[in-house]
C-alpha cells in the first residue's frame, strides 16, 4: 500500500486492498486507487470479476508516526542478517539478539546506559550468531576481546515498510515502488 505521495506504507492483504479500491467508487477520499495488479482475477458470487491488486495508492495522504518498533525482524533488517561480531551473513533463524552491555551489568554501569530505563533498546541490541553470542557471554565486547562491526543505533524509519521483509522474494509488481536503499 502506497501513501498519496507514492511512498510505501505497509503490506496489506488482497482482501483489504480490493475493499479500499471498491470503496473509492462510492467515497473517493476514503478509498484507494489500483496502481498495479497481478494476472489473476477475483470472482464474486454475482459473476463480476476484478483484477487482484498488487499495488494500491491511498486517495488521501495519511500522517503516521514513523517510529520503528524493536523486534527481531526489524533488528535483522537493520543489521542486514550479519553477525555484528564475526561479520558473516546468516539465515534469520541462525541469528539471535545480543545485548552489548549485558542485562546483568545494566545497573552496575549507569554511565554506559545512555539514559535508557531498560537494557533492551535499539542502542544496546545487535544481531549475533549463536557462536559469537556464546563466546561473548555475560561480558561487554571489549571484555570479551570482540569488535562490533558498527555501533548500534535507532534505524532510519523511512527505510522500513510495515510487513516487508527484504530477504524474502519480492513480487516484480512491487519493485519499482520500493526504495532502492531499503536497508
Amino acid at each position: 500500500m502506497l501513501n498519496y505521495d507514492y511512498r510505501p506504507i505497509c503490506i496489506t492483504s488482497w482482501k483489504r486492498a480490493i475493499t479500499l479500491v471498491l470503496l473509492s467508487d462510492d467515497v473517493y477520499e476514503i478509498g484507494a486507487s489500483l496502481i498495479e495488479s497481478y494476472d489473476k482475477r477475483i470472482r464474486r458470487a454475482n459473476g463480476e470479476s476484478y483484477p487482484m491488486p498488487a499495488v494500491i495508492r491511498l486517495n488521501r495522504y495519511i500522517y503516521y508516526k514513523r517510529k520503528v518498533p524493536l523486534s527481531k525482524r526489524n533488528l535483522l533488517i537493520r543489521d542486514d542478517l550479519t553477525c555484528q561480531y564475526c561479520h558473516r551473513r546468516f539465515m534469520p533463524k541462525e541469528l539471535t539478539f545480543d545485548h552489548v552491555l549485558p542485562k546483568s551489568l545494566w545497573f552496575k554501569y549507569p554511565q554506559k546506559r545512555m539514559n535508557k530505563h531498560t537494557p533492551t533498546h535499539w542502542e544496546n541490541v545487535v544481531a549475533a550468531c549463536f557462536r559469537c553470542n556464546i563466546k561473548k557471554g555475560n561480558r561487554t565486547p571489549s571484555g570479551a576481546n570482540m569488535q562490533l562491526l558498527k555501533d548500534p543505533k535507532r534505524p532510519d524509519p523511512t527505510k522500513y515498510i510495515r510487513g516487508y521483509v527484504p530477504w524474502q522474494k519480492t513480487p516484480k509488481e512491487w519493485r519499482k515502488y520500493l526504495l532502492e536503499n531499503q536497508n
